[in-house]
């Protein structure tokens, strides 16, 4: 009979149990790198091509849009600073008028007194600090003063 020696295990050649080959350490690695370039060389083509076709559009706006003369362009901004005063002169007005409330409501919340349900509300960011509430707090500080005949010191 002829019979052929067992094939050896690889616990038996000494490698132990968690014995890969080499190649396959080599071939993740380089799988690994490949596929890092890829997505480098793919993201970056594609930010390319978009900062191109902004360049492009932002080329053709500039291309397409009318020189004005400088008669125009001074008319424009004298248009622009008109209606800046006069939003400016509303804004004043407003915010002297929220002041004067504010001023009052809280006047006489520290009298002990009932403030209007209207009156009493969150100052908004635009108004804080402006000469103009500052303005109408004080009148409406004066007036609670006036109504009541609290005597100022």
């Amino acid at each position: 009979m002829n019979m052929k020696e067992p094939t050896r295990r690889h616990s038996e050649t000494g490698a132990g149990e968690n014995w890969t080959p080499k190649w396959g350490y080599f071939c993740i690695l380089l799988g690994t790198l490949v596929m890092v370039v890829l997505v480098v060389w793919v993201v970056t083509r594609d930010t390319e091509h978009k900062v191109a076709s902004k360049q492009a559009v932002s080329h053709k706006r500039r291309v397409e849009k009318p020189r004005e003369t400088l008669r125009e362009r001074r008319e424009l901004e004298e248009k622009r600073r008109q209606s800046k005063r006069g939003s400016s002169e509303q804004l004043s007005e407003y915010c002297y008028n929220l002041g004067y409330r504010y001023g009052r409501c809280a006047t006489l919340v520290l009298f002990g007194l009932r403030c209007p349900p209207e009156d009493d509300f969150i100052m908004p960011a635009k108004c804080r600090g402006l000469k103009s509430t500052k303005r109408g707090l004080r009148a409406g500080v004066r007036s609670v003063y006036e109504e009541y005949n609290i005597p100022v010191e």
